[in-house]
């Protein structure tokens, strides 16, 4: 199969809660292609899933807003 007909990897909350609470394992886990869990007894990030929810909705309403974009 091309590299051009490879779809690229999804982008999840998930995945970028992993990536702020441990890079390492973020990177281990995409490049070794196995699950990853890591669940930190106090989690300094919480509520990144709403975070990243709001971003991407503010994002979508600058592209449709944005005549220089759209």
């Amino acid at each position: 199969m091309s590299l051009s007909s490879q779809s690229p990897p999804s982008l999840s909350v998930t995945k970028v809660r992993l990536a702020f609470e441990c890079p390492r394992l973020m990177y281990l886990g995409h490049h070794q292609g196995g699950m990853t869990m890591f669940r930190a007894s106090s989690s300094s990030i919480s509520g990144i899933g709403k975070a990243f929810h709001k971003l991407c909705d503010d994002c979508v309403d600058r592209i449709c807003t944005d005549d220089a974009i759209a």
